[in-house]
């Protein structure tokens, strides 16, 4: 069975989507989706699909802690305090969707302290402030939306970024060409010249930010694993045939082909093992996929290489 965790950031002002912010009352039109007071489906948090909501089920909905608007005044008041940017995340969802599951035996219980341990073990919940908390038993699979504050309570200022994609090392910088930059004099006679140290070009260095949503999943996967769920975040094979663009161009057609293959082939293992578990092929398709995966990884780790050699500094 699959569980998935989904992150949407909320801004105080409008995006460039045209999305309202909380300054313009996005909490509240999302809570009151979420309760299915007003039914506005750009507030779900759904990759790739459309959503479809059973009206007649929803009286199955559950409310583990409502909002109370009063919070997003606070948050509003803390804005101004802190003198926070309007365009900054003042706000954020989470989603755990669970799919595959009988909503006639679902424990909803049982989840909560799942999802409640799992933000505890990660230290969100000790920082950020939960607002909201609503189970879905209306759409076609079972799932819960999680409001937060983005006002950190320990820092005592909006500090999402910090928390889900904090800055790490110093890396080079790469323009879109793939090429290192250097490092010029800005001033003077020698203005536009490379800076040298011992005789050798010196490198731009940024400090790139982690991906949260990706770090997120990763975590809840983890946490999966360590504890025993029944649950995966990600098909075993699909999530390793997942490519950058850089290397996607450099398989050949019958490589691509066989990725294609091996996500529909993974797709018909999990629909057969649904149907029934101790059926005998399932182990034959698992050795397959095995097999055929390796060695387009294989692949995928010499283009890789190829690609760092090329991006690999000349010392002049």
């Amino acid at each position: 069975m699959t569980a998935v965790l989904s992150l949407k950031f909320y801004g105080f002002a409008n995006n460039k989507n045209a999305e309202r912010g909380i300054l313009n009352g996005c909490l509240s039109a999302l809570s009151r989706h979420n309760l299915r007071m007003e039914i506005n489906n750009k507030y779900e948090i759904k990759r790739k699909q459309q959503t479809v909501i059973n009206q007649e089920q929803s009286k199955n909905n559950e409310i583990v802690k409502g909002l109370d608007y009063s919070k997003i005044d606070t948050i509003k008041q803390q804005q101004k305090n802190t003198k926070t940017r309007k365009n900054g995340v003042g706000a954020f969802s989470l989603v755990f969707d669970f799919k595959e599951q009988d909503k006639e035996e679902f424990d909803i219980e049982a989840h909560n302290e799942l999802i409640k341990e799992y933000l505890s073990d990660i230290g969100l919940s000790d920082k950020f402030e939960l607002l909201e908390f609503v189970w879905h038993m209306d759409e076609k699979s079972i799932h819960c939306h999680l409001m937060f504050s983005g006002y950190d309570q320990d820092k005592e200022k909006f500090a999402v970024n910090d928390f889900f994609s904090p800055k790490g090392e110093n890396e080079p910088i790469i323009d879109k060409q793939g090429n290192i930059v250097y490092k010029k004099v800005a001033n003077g006679k020698d203005r536009g010249k490379y800076i040298l140290e011992n005789g050798h070009k010196v490198p731009k260095l940024q400090a790139k930010r982690r991906n949260g949503a990706q770090w997120l999943q990763d975590e809840f996967s983890s946490y999966l694993k360590k504890n025993d769920f029944v649950y995966s975040n990600k098909k075993e094979f699909s999530s390793m045939l997942q490519f950058p663009n850089g290397v996607w161009r450099g398989f050949n057609e019958e490589t691509k082909e066989a990725v294609y293959y091996f996500r529909n082939l993974e797709n018909l293992y999990y629909e057969t093992k649904k149907q029934n578990p101790n059926d005998p092929t399932l182990q034959e398709i698992h050795n397959e996929m095995m097999q055929g995966v390796s060695v387009v990884l294989a692949e995928a780790r010499t283009i890789q290489e190829q690609k760092s050699k090329i991006l690999t500094p000349k010392q002049d």
